[in-house]
């Protein structure tokens, strides 16, 4: 029998080896360039391997990320609900400060921006008119209702004078501006006097150049018996009788 020689080859890791040949005697002989191809084994590709992996990782993250913004949302649902029970505790608080107390001032509260609104500068409100138009406007009226008035009286003299307005009153004759100049009570009281002096005066030279004017009696007398300081008479009577 000869020598067997068999001529082998391989491919690691895609990679070709020259083939050998080798004998029954293991002696190797080189034979280059003579390569023999053998069905590649199906491997995992490290590549798809990393793929798969950061895609788990990537579903966990996102799991873990959803878990937590659930978390979060819970928290900030049960930290909103706590904050308004204590609102609505602090105003029941102050209502029932307000009710047991009713001396107390109403204040402003804690904001410093709270003020009241201005009725008539609400968006809601009338138009205003100026305070010009407004005069203006009254006084039109009232003139209107002057010659209204002044109508009425001319059509209808029948109708008697009546006195509507209660502050109207007539003017006084001697405090009118065109009025004389009048005098104190007490320079009215001594020109009085003054005058009586002069009739006196008077009646007297007239006596004293006319004694042949008889006597005129312008005094009534008065009866000494009937006096109020007279003594009390007795009637006669009781004189009579005395």
């Amino acid at each position: 029998m000869g020598n067997v020689q068999q001529k082998t080859s391989k491919v690691v890791n895609n990679d070709i080896i020259p083939a050998v040949v080798v004998d029954n005697t293991n002696t190797v002989v080189d034979e280059s360039f003579e390569i023999i191809l053998y069905p590649m084994e199906e491997e995992t590709s490290p590549a798809l391997d990393l793929a798969d992996s950061d895609d788990e990782s990537d579903d966990s993250d996102l799991e873990s990320d959803s878990d937590s913004d659930s978390d979060d949302d819970d928290d900030n649902q049960e930290l909103l609900e706590r904050l308004l029970i204590l609102q609505d505790a602090k105003m029941l608080k102050q209502l029932a400060v307000a009710f047991l107390h009713p001396e107390l001032p109403v204040g402003i509260g804690s904001g410093a921006a709270i003020s009241a609104r201005c009725y008539f500068d609400r968006p809601s409100a009338c138009e205003q008119e100026s305070f010009e138009d407004a005069e203006y406007r009254q006084a039109v009226l009232e003139d209107v209702a002057t010659l209204r008035q002044a109508a009425k009286d001319y059509l209808h003299p029948e109708l008697g004078v009546t006195n509507v307005n209660m502050t109207a009153s007539v003017r006084c004759y001697f405090d009118r501006p065109s009025a004389p100049i009048q005098e104190s009570v007490e320079d009215s009281e001594y020109h009085q006097m003054v005058l009586r002096d002069a009739a006196s005066l008077k009646k007297l030279a007239v006596d004293y150049l006319h004694p042949e004017a008889g006597v005129m009696r312008t005094i009534q007398t008065r009866c000494y018996f009937d006096r109020a300081s007279a003594p009390q008479q007795e009637s006669v009577e009781d004189a009579e009788y005395r």
